[in-house]
């Protein structure tokens, strides 16, 4: 059985005719009575009485026909979809993250400009994140940093400067800026 075996017998069935079927699928006539005839030697079936100019669906052809029907609806929404997709109409962006500040104004442009596609956020640790990112269990991902790899492509999005907090009594709390040296012997306590 041939594709194009069921969407001959589904254009005649549709029209009841094999004149409007073949002119509908841009063949000729006699192309759609031979696949249709080939597959009902086939199946050893008969899909179709003939009764001189007219003809009627067996029960066998109407069975076929509910078939091809669901057939052909799912086609056309396989293509609707794809169609869809590449478009950015629809879809699922999944994303992983070290954290939601990243991230925030780019989803928020993003969804601003696709709002059928579906977004979903993984936060994580740099090495998850990554690690998510090469096993395919995110699309893409959002690091302060990454060393060089040839499975990826790094495209610098945005710079942060680096954060330190302290308690009110610290000495550098009354700063409004702190040198990297200045951090020389000092506890830390770091996210990563």
């Amino acid at each position: 059985m041939r594709h194009t075996q069921l969407r001959s017998f589904h254009a005649v069935a549709q029209r009841m005719s094999f004149t409007v079927a073949a002119r509908e699928l841009g063949v000729s006539q006699p192309t759609i009575t031979t696949q249709v005839k080939s597959l009902e030697q086939e199946f050893g079936v008969e899909l179709f009485v003939r009764r001189g100019r007219r003809i009627e669906l067996t029960e066998t052809g109407g069975g076929l026909l509910d078939i091809t029907r669901r057939l052909f609806a799912d086609e056309k929404e396989a293509a609707d979809y794809l169609n869809e997709t590449r478009g950015l109409k629809t879809g699922h962006l999944r994303v992983g993250a070290v954290g939601p500040y990243h991230v925030t104004d780019m989803l928020a442009a993003f969804n601003a400009r696709y709002p059928g596609i579906y977004v979903s956020v993984t936060v994580g640790n740099s090495r998850d994140t990554l690690r998510d990112l090469l096993d395919y269990r995110t699309d893409v991902a959002v690091l302060a940093h990454v060393d060089p790899d040839t499975r990826l492509v790094a495209i610098p999005y945005r710079q942060h400067r680096v954060v330190v907090m302290s308690p009110v009594d610290h000495e550098f709390s009354s700063r409004r800026s702190i040198r990297a040296r200045d951090m020389e012997g000092q506890r830390l306590i770091v996210r990563e």
